[in-house]
């Protein structure tokens, strides 16, 4: 009896620790959690988890196009090549008719009131032709609004082509749907020569998600403001924590000047609704400003504070090394729940170009 209660007081006492550590740990979690969300509210953005069909290899589900869209529009280091880049917002649709059928696409199309839409495609998938196809003709593509029955695009493409395939849509029938989206009732694909119908395919939900139909609505605007509240999703993990070398910092004793700062979104615990990119170069300034550099000294202020400073320290500090120039990157990111919706934004701000003293 008496080992009995000996091993019931240690199974307590076990216990009581366990509920004390997970205690513990829950309550670093939720502080992380709440951390990385304070991160994202201020930057505004309204993030939103994968949808739960989407495997964790987000890239395996993502639409093809708008990866591709922004590999296009995104140097090498991140930063946004302005040359490429049709507005500061894209959005990108998929088609929610269940994805069983490659003639008919309909849309849930919603935009915010900000964004003012500058150019519209449909983008299409042409899939590898049945062997008994004559290769060698082409055929004439047109794609009608569903609603008025008018035809809004037409291509003439090679039998051969796979790949995507762009029909300019007038803005009209986006500001209409924008308006009324009762008058959404979907864009019809026709093809001229009935006799090759049935070899023209493209591209479904079923077939391959990845490359199904997109409707890409370039706008410019201020779209999802970087001050605006937003709800962020109780989901969205908090930042991972890894041990970090003092070694990974190098020496700020030099003169003031732009340090390498690779960010990773998973570090931050935006991973879940951040697509693409998984990481990209932010740089940061650091350094001093005590000796006369009439090339980092940007401002009257920072040149008289620089004199007093060298001639009493204890009148006040040198000038600071700050970000001078500051670059975009951009970010391919799921839109609200419910909605197939994906959006490519320039994030301004993000990429320290050069630094000065001020």
């Amino acid at each position: 009896m008496a080992s009995e209660l000996v091993q019931l007081r240690y199974l307590f006492v076990l216990c009581f620790f366990c509920v004390v550590i997970d205690a513990s740990f829950s309550r670093r979690r939720n502080a992380d959690g709440k951390k990385s969300m304070r991160v994202v509210n201020v930057f505004g953005i309204k993030p939103h988890v994968a949808p739960k069909n989407i495997s964790t290899a987000a890239t395996a589900e993502t639409s093809d196009y708008m990866l591709r869209l922004l590999r296009k529009v995104s140097k090498p280091t991140g930063e946004v090549d302005a040359s490429a880049v049709r507005g500061n917002l894209i959005y990108g649709f998929t088609a929610d008719n269940g994805g069983l059928s490659d003639r008919s696409f309909k849309f849930n199309f919603t935009m915010r009131r900000k964004s003012v839409p500058r150019f519209a495609e449909l983008q299409l998938y042409k899939l590898p032709c049945k062997l008994d196809a004559n290769l060698n003709s082409t055929v004439t593509i047109h794609i009608a609004d569903i609603h008025t029955g008018k035809r809004l695009s037409s291509r003439r493409v090679s039998m051969e082509t796979i790949g995507w395939i762009s029909f300019t849509l007038p803005l009209d029938i986006i500001r209409r749907w924008d308006r009324n989206p009762a008058s959404n009732a979907g864009l019809a694909v026709q093809i001229t020569e009935s006799n090759v119908s049935s070899w023209v395919r493209f591209a479904t939900k079923q077939t391959n998600s990845s490359l199904q139909a997109l409707l890409v609505v370039y706008c410019s605007g201020s779209g999802p403001s970087f001050h605006e509240a937003i709800n962020m999703s109780s989901r969205i993990n908090p930042p991972r924590r890894s041990p970090r070398s003092v070694h990974e910092h190098p020496s700020h004793k030099g003169a003031c000047r732009r340090h390498k700062l690779n960010v990773h979104f998973k570090d931050l615990g935006w991973d879940k609704w951040v697509i693409a990119p998984k990481m990209y170069s932010a740089y940061y300034c650091a350094g001093t400003c005590h000796d006369l550099d009439v090339s980092k000294l940007k401002t009257n202020h920072a040149t008289i504070q620089l004199f007093l400073s060298q001639q009493d320290s204890a009148l006040t500090d040198a000038p600071c090394c700050v970000p001078n120039h500051l670059g975009s990157i951009s970010m391919l990111f799921y839109g609200r729940p419910g909605e197939s919706t994906y959006i490519l934004r320039k994030m301004n701000d993000f990429v320290v170009q050069t630094c000065a003293c001020q």
